[in-house]
């Protein structure tokens, strides 16, 4: 089979939203112009990329937004491309995702949402909006509801996925988002957390409009409330667990340093297999600035619990320093700190793990963090985690 990303994003893919359009090979469609506009590339899954598409003649335009996947699904329009079969949709008619359409429908999510406290306030022109966040297709949509004063978040997942969902939620009450409503298979809302996130009081702390900085003893205490029922839940690979596939998205995004990062992934695997970790214990699974929230500065809150499972204390810590060290490159003038914060969060982790377990498991985090970036922003990954074969070397 030709490369899954080339094939959907080449040259040459504009003939597959053209193609299912038309419903034959070659069809004329006119003023067609379609763009490429998200790309979900899992090597050695599926490989999925939205369109916006325009058609139709002047004055009679018409827009769609299109995703084609190489997976294998039911209930999508099928084109061949060479010896590809590869099917397209039209959002938000996900064919596994099938709460999606529901949701994406103009006024459905107000239907599902608890009485507001004031009725009256919903009377204005813009009283309450939805906007799509995340969209992953085949695999998850998050949607954002704001409505006089309150603000809900829509999570769609695969239907057999979505009791798991719930389960995490309600395991998690008091320290997760409180759930508003379970309306539709695979469908579960959830209350706004309401405080700053973990990103906000780093980065106030940073431009000086607080002199509360964040502290990582906060954030381990913070893992430590984890409950120990979370160990029932299936164990799923972590990101070092994973570093093959990121290696070759990784080279994929640099194709120019793809040897090199071959070579970093395979170090990575090598040290991840010799180097100690503690026992598992309850994790969150995606431990990181942007989904842990704080109160006057302290972490008490986590949000996306859906990776909540048994894991190696290791890899969460590991993920949130990974993030922080990205946030000087990607925001400076938010985080003109940052590489002073990511290194004290560092110190202050390595005295509860391995520090080069630890170490490792950062570098493989980072060199995930360089698919697909834009090319100046992985190159800035990939040179942190060269830094970082450096650091996990030294500990080993």
């Amino acid at each position: 089979m030709s490369n899954p990303l080339e094939l959907l994003t080449g040259p040459e893919a504009a003939t597959l939203p053209k193609t299912a359009l038309k419903g034959l090979p070659g069809g004329a469609v006119p003023g067609f112009r379609c763009v490429v506009d998200q790309v979900h590339d899992r090597p050695g899954a599926e490989t999925s990329v939205g369109y916006d598409v325009h058609y139709g003649l002047p004055g009679q335009e018409e827009q769609d937004y299109l995703v084609a996947t190489t997976a294998q699904v039911p209930s999508a329009a099928e084109v061949q491309a060479g010896e590809t079969t590869v099917r397209v949709w039209r959002h938000p008619s996900d064919p596994l995702l099938t709460g999606l359409a529901e949701a994406c429908t103009a006024g459905v999510i107000s239907s599902w949402l608890p009485t507001p406290p004031d009725p009256q306030a919903l009377a204005g022109e813009h009283a309450e909006t939805t906007e799509m966040l995340v969209y992953r297709p085949l695999r998850r949509a998050v949607l954002r509801t704001r409505r006089a004063g309150e603000t809900f978040f829509t999570k769609v997942v695969r239907p057999d996925r979505a009791e798991a969902l719930f389960r995490r939620h309600e395991l998690l009450s008091g320290l997760g988002p409180d759930v508003a409503a379970t309306p539709v298979p695979g469908v579960l809302v959830t209350a706004e957390v309401p405080v700053e996130t973990l990103a906000v009081a780093l980065a106030a702390w940073q431009l000086g409009e607080t002199d509360v900085r964040p502290n990582p003893a906060d954030a381990l205490a913070l893992l430590d409330r984890l409950p120990t029922e979370a160990l029932e839940f299936p164990a799923r690979p972590s990101w070092t667990d994973r570093v093959d596939l990121h290696g070759a998205s990784a080279a994929t995004t640099l194709p120019q340093c793809a040897e090199e990062i071959r070579a970093i992934a395979q170090e990575i695997q090598d040290l991840a297999e010799r180097l100690p970790v503690g026992p598992l214990v309850p994790t969150h699974g995606d431990f990181y600035e942007a989904n842990v929230f704080c109160a006057d500065g302290r972490p008490q809150r986590l949000i996306d619990v859906d990776t909540v499972g048994p894991g190696r204390r290791e890899d969460d810590l590991a993920c949130m320093v990974a993030h922080l060290a990205v946030l000087q490159d990607f925001s400076p003038q938010h985080y003109p700190r940052g590489a002073e914060v990511a290194d004290t969060w560092a110190r202050a982790f390595e005295q509860t793990v391995h520090p080069g377990a630890f170490r490792t498991r950062v570098h493989g985090l980072l060199l995930s963090l360089v698919s697909g970036a834009e090319q100046a922003t992985a190159l800035a990954r990939l040179d942190l985690a060269r830094s970082w074969t450096w650091r996990a070397r030294q500990a080993a």
